[in-house]
């Protein structure tokens, strides 16, 4: 607990430095930034639960406080530095594709409570928008896991319990089951975040229409001026 409370606040530090600056230029190494995020992000709960220790079984359930600003400082990089990461674009696509990934396997028997690691993905969420700002695109197989993501936090969740067998005639009988809603409210925030990075996402393919029709439009003026 103690490692990851240090570790957490030297990530809050690294953030603070790398959103506000200093007065002189500094070179912010980005290559070694982006890796001390993709070591910490690497340690997730389908890695962890390999190990049966206690000290593992520990750090599964702090998982979301090193990883929140892990993620946090990746967002302030992208804030800060701008196009200079655009040669880390698979890279950094890929650490928030895994992120959303593992965080959305995980389940909930309460049906009562917010979904596991809604904070995490949350922040994940918003650091995708940044990103998707910054970066005008995303890849076909990014897009495509952002949006099953997105499809599963606002889809409501059901819990389902078995109930006792029900006679339908003499010689058949149908397992009833019983579903009940989850509390809609209890993801809101998470819900809130996946629809802001969709309507990001939709705002990235109509620019990416646009500069299509515009190039289809120069293309046929072109032909008919040399016809």
């Amino acid at each position: 607990m103690t490692l990851a409370t240090r570790c957490a606040a030297m990530l809050d530090a690294l953030t603070a430095m790398t959103r506000t600056g200093i007065s002189r230029f500094a070179v912010i190494p980005l290559e070694q930034t982006l890796q001390l995020v993709e070591r910490v992000s690497s340690i997730t709960e389908p890695v962890l639960k390999q190990s049966g220790s206690l000290t593992v079984v520990l750090l599964r359930t702090v998982l979301p406080l090193v990883h929140i600003p892990a993620i946090d400082l990746l967002s302030a990089l992208i804030q800060r530095c701008g196009s200079l990461l655009l040669p880390f674009t698979s890279q950094i696509g890929n650490l928030l594709t895994r992120a959303l990934g593992w965080t959305g396997n995980a389940t909930n028997n309460n049906h009562e409570q917010a979904r596991p690691y809604s904070k995490l993905r949350c922040a994940v969420y918003e650091c995708t928008i940044n990103w998707s700002h910054l970066n005008c695109s995303l890849s076909q197989q990014m897009f495509s896991k952002l949006v099953a993501s997105i499809l599963s936090d606002i889809t409501p969740q059901v819990s389902q319990t078995k109930a006792k067998k029900r006679k339908l005639q003499e010689d058949v009988e149908e397992l009833a089951t019983r579903q009940r809603k989850m509390n809609p409210l209890c993801n809101k925030s998470v819900c809130n975040k996946a629809l802001q990075d969709f309507q990001a996402g939709l705002k990235i393919l109509a620019r990416l229409c646009q500069t299509g029709l515009k190039r289809t439009k120069t293309g046929l003026t072109t032909c008919a001026v040399i016809g």
